[in-house]
Order: C-alpha cells, then structure tokens, then sequence
C-alpha cells in the first residue's frame, strides 16, 4: 500500500480502537465509524494493486486469527445465463464482502441480554439476480479483533 495519509489513518484508528474504554455507551458507534477508516478507505486503494495479498491466502488461518464465524460466506462473483458463479473463499473476498456490507449499509445492531451484536451482511444484485452472499454476526468485542486484526495487516503490508 502506498499512501501516507492512509498509513497514518490506519494507525490513529487503531490507536483510536485500542485506547477506548469498551464499556463507554459511545463504544459501538466509536467502532462502526472506525471500520470506514480499517476497511472501506484501504479497501479502495489496494483494488488499483489487486494482486497484493494483504490477508494471506488460507481462509482457517484467517477465522481463526479473527475468531469470525460467519453465518454466510458464498461470495458471489457473477450471474450468468441462470447460473451463479462464486469466487473461492479467501481472506480478501471476506473482508470485500465486509467492505461492501459497510459501505451499502447493511448492516443491523441487535440487542441480547445486554450485549449488542453487530451483523454485516452483502446483497448480490446483479442480472435480475440478488441474493445475500455473505453475512457475520460479532459481537462488540469480536468486531473490535476483527477491526485491530485488518489494521495490522494493512500496516504490515505498508513497511
């Protein structure tokens, strides 16, 4: 990755995100507003370098680096002549899939005993064809891994 500002807004988001008190009512929207900084900004630049590998490339690895369990991940690459056709599962598919929940707001916060859980999920639209190809449920603590677990990959790759 190449780009100074965006270095510099990974690591001040990250500094954001570890130095917040998780218990703070203002937590979760402190969060939400940092995956634009951990996933939408950095996720735009390195689609003009497609083959930089930034997650690595072994899916297991990565679930359980970010302890994610997703609820859906068929990451759906196009519709054509009444059939779909997926991508493989990796890594960066996961976290565009994300990216593209984020960005398009699908997202929904529901409560549970006291606890939020934030679910993230992608909507495939294409061809006369939408279906939901991608969905997590993570709860406020898991999403914080998962956001600290992208902005130390991004940084890795920008040494």
């Amino acid at each position: 990755m190449n780009g100074n500002l965006t270095i510099k807004r990974i690591k001040e988001t990250k500094t954001v995100l570890e130095e917040a008190n998780t218990n703070d009512e203002k937590y979760l929207t402190i969060l939400l507003n940092s995956l634009l900084s951990l996933v939408i900004l950095p996720t735009e630049e390195l689609k003009r370098k497609p083959r930089q590998k930034v997650f690595g490339s072994n899916m297991s690895t990565f679930l359980k680096s970010t302890g994610v369990v997703p609820i859906k991940f068929d990451p759906i690459k196009d519709y054509k002549d009444k059939k779909v056709v997926h991508y493989n599962r990796t890594p960066q598919k996961f976290v565009e899939k994300l990216r593209n929940g984020i960005a398009h707001q699908c997202i929904k916060i529901n409560e549970f005993e006291g606890k939020s859980y934030i679910v993230i999920y992608n909507v495939f639209d294409r061809n006369k064809y939408k279906a939901i190809d991608f969905e997590t449920k993570l709860s406020v603590v898991e999403l914080k891994k998962l956001a600290l677990y992208i902005a130390n990959c991004y940084l890795n790759i920008g040494r």
